[in-house]
């Protein structure tokens, strides 16, 4: 529509992965540089991660674009297969037959296929889109193909591309051997500000071959950048639509205006309609009620979030515990979607007030492969219509002391934490008022890294964990590890407060002050009369309004969850079987979505169920169970001992 306008000859912003538009950052270098060498050596596989809208499809088709022809590839795009499955899409993208049901039969084509490409001096490879989707199985199964080898060399090259939690997914003791044959590893992170300013001005220079680089003035590109956190996809999408207004108005320039209106029109969705009431009255209310509300009373608050375990009902030693008895609570508004993980990110959620593109969360990240996430937006002024993407979840495996693992026996729900109830509730004074300036001024006063580090330890106290000791680093990438070590799981996502609302457990919250150089965090421990509560630097919480949010926050989000079941590590969806999906079927049953047998089986009614839940809890409804939905149902069934902003979120008496 405006390329001709602007001196283009091609659209410089589509979201498909073109080669052609590779854009070589330090990052995306280095990733190449990663699997170039991993195709010349023969020792193990390459995994690259990134979160969701970094670019590494359009890395990995840029590679192989580079292969010679003799070289023969299979690029499997739908990592959601049974191992046979798997297989079978293998031997049908190297031309082999693939129809055969025996795994032993497939195996024997395929070796005899890779033994012939070697003594021609070829290269075969398997590429793996979406790995993060792939189950445990089927991982173990390609790393039992990775054993076809002659006395020198493998003959398979195997390379697994997936969103963070992929990471999180091999560091599985079940996958220690192939985690063991990871010998080249690399994660894509987002752009820097300069990154991203020559980002857009290589596209457009691509686009306009040669012609054209300065369209965007410096503001617009500031603000690109900052409103995208330095994501390519997300900037495509700010870009593409601020091109669009310039042009609308005749301006052959995009200014800072246009970039304003952009990410109105982008990252805003119309709301969704009211849901419907599922089955089990009781059990919706308290699910309603993890929603929080938008304008509830003010009352008692708290400087940081308590564990408020809620006493389930008392069951005897053959059925499993009823649905846990909520404390009095006011009814929740409506709040809009948020589709689901694993994200990302989006690095990354059932948000009566949001939209999420998974999403993976962690994104999302809960997405069959090969589906990529919306963009989210950050909360508008008005309340809640804005969009959250996913985020990009990185599942890891579950605490210590939680439920077994999948090849154990279903346990029953676990019990509340008694001693945590019985603390008395102390009322402490009101958050301060403070002023938006003042909030930012105390911000400012703050580096990067004490700002994580105290918006951290409020976080990991209102889990009752151990806070982060002096030797542990407080970047971002860090806190998988942070959340691991102490038996939690980190969800990196990309929302507004509408989807927190949802989650209803403290967060992070990644914040962007103008001039400023890095982020600065803070901790959200409440919500009050539809303000967020904020402790800033290990201080007493303050309400921030949301124009300061709208300006300071652009959706970035980490949330520490506990995985209470032992749902994860990973996904449960279709092909998924055993005592996991026996725990997820309690789960649902005691929410109210299914009324089956625990079978531990992923048959039609589960998949029914967990459709139903993600659709009324405005999660993106793609049936499969990641780190967003897992979140989304403890805080839908209750009964666990775990922080919540509600409580802080108006009188409970």
């Amino acid at each position: 529509m405006y390329e001709r306008f602007f001196g283009l000859v091609d659209a410089p912003f589509r979201l498909t992965p073109d080669p052609r538009y590779l854009f070589l950052s330090r990052k995306h270098a280095d990733a190449l540089a990663h699997l170039r060498l991993g195709l010349s050596e023969s020792s193990g596989f390459v995994c690259i991660t990134g979160d969701v809208g970094t670019g590494k499809t359009t890395v990995l088709r840029h590679f192989l674009g580079e292969l010679a022809p003799e070289s023969s590839v299979a690029y499997v795009v739908n990592p959601t297969l049974s191992p046979l499955e798997l297989l079978q899409t293998i031997n049908a993208e190297f031309g082999l037959p693939a129809r055969r049901t025996s795994k032993k039969e497939l195996i024997d084509h395929l070796n005899r296929h890779l033994l012939t490409q070697r003594e021609a001096g070829s290269r075969a490879v398997v590429v793996v889109d979406e790995a993060q989707a792939l189950s445990m199985e089927v991982l173990e199964h390609l790393r039992l193909l990775s054993n076809l080898e002659t006395t020198t060399e493998k003959l398979l090259r195997i390379i697994l591309v997936g969103q963070p939690q992929l990471r999180a997914l091999l560091a599985h003791p079940e996958l220690a051997q192939l985690n063991q044959r990871i010998t080249l590893r690399w994660h894509i992170g987002p752009l820097d500000r300069e990154e991203t300013m020559a980002y857009v001005r290589h596209r457009l220079e691509i686009a306009s071959e040669g012609q054209v680089r300065d369209v965007f003035s410096g503001p617009a590109l500031r603000s690109i950048h900052g409103r995208s956190h330095g994501v390519p996809r997300l900037i495509n999408m700010l870009a593409h639509r601020a091109m669009l207004a310039a042009f609308a108005d005749g301006r052959r320039t995009v200014t800072l205006g246009s970039v304003r209106r952009a990410y109105r029109e982008v990252l805003t969705l119309p709301l969704p309609g009211r849901p419907s009431k599922a089955p089990r009255a009781a059990a919706w209310t308290n699910a309603a009620l993890a929603v929080g509300v938008v304008g509830l009373a003010a009352g008692a608050v708290s400087v940081m979030p308590r564990l408020r375990p809620i006493a389930p009902r008392a069951a005897t030693n053959e059925s499993p515990p009823a649905v846990a008895e909520p404390a009095p609570e006011p009814p929740a508004a409506q709040a809009p979607p948020v589709p689901d993980d694993a994200p990302p990110p989006a690095p990354a959620a059932d948000a009566a007030a949001a939209t999420l593109p998974e999403p993976t969360a962690e994104a999302a990240p809960e997405r069959a492969a090969g589906s990529d996430p919306a963009p989210s937006q950050v909360a508008s002024a008005t309340p809640p219509a804005a969009d959250p993407p996913a985020p990009a979840a990185d599942p890891s495996p579950p605490a210590p002391d939680s439920h077994p693992s999948a090849e154990a026996p279903a346990p029953a729900p676990t019990p509340p934490a008694q001693d945590a109830a019985a603390a008395p509730h102390v009322t402490p004074p009101p958050p301060a008022a403070d002023t938006t300036q003042q909030i930012e001024s105390r911000l400012a006063a703050l580096d990067s890294a004490a700002s994580a580090r105290a918006a951290l330890d409020v976080v990991l106290h209102s889990w009752q964990v151990p806070s982060l000791s002096a030797d542990e680093t407080t970047t971002a990438d860090d806190f998988d590890h942070i959340a691991d070590r102490r038996g939690l799981e980190h969800l990196a996502l990309r929302g507004n407060t509408a989807m927190l609302r949802l989650l209803d457990v403290p967060a992070v919250l990644e914040l962007q002050l103008p001039g400023a150089t890095g982020p600065r965090y803070a901790a959200l421990v409440g919500l009050r009369d539809g303000s967020p509560l904020v402790a800033i630097g290990g201080g007493p919480p303050v309400a921030v309004s949301q124009a300061m949010l709208e300006r300071a926050w652009y959706g970035q989000a980490h949330v520490f969850s506990r995985d209470f079941e032992a749902l994860g590590p990973g996904t449960i969806n279709g092909h998924s079987h055993g005592a996991r999906v026996t725990r997820l079927q309690g789960l649902l049953k005691r929410i109210g979505t299914y009324d089956g047998e625990e079978s531990g089986l992923y048959d039609a009614a589960t998949a029914s169920a967990v459709l139903d839940f993600q659709r009324s809890r405005y999660v993106s409804a793609d049936g499969i169970v990641g780190r967003l939905t897992r979140v989304a149902l403890y805080a839908a069934a209750g009964g666990y001992p775990r922080p919540t902003l509600s409580e802080v979120d108006g009188d409970k008496s």
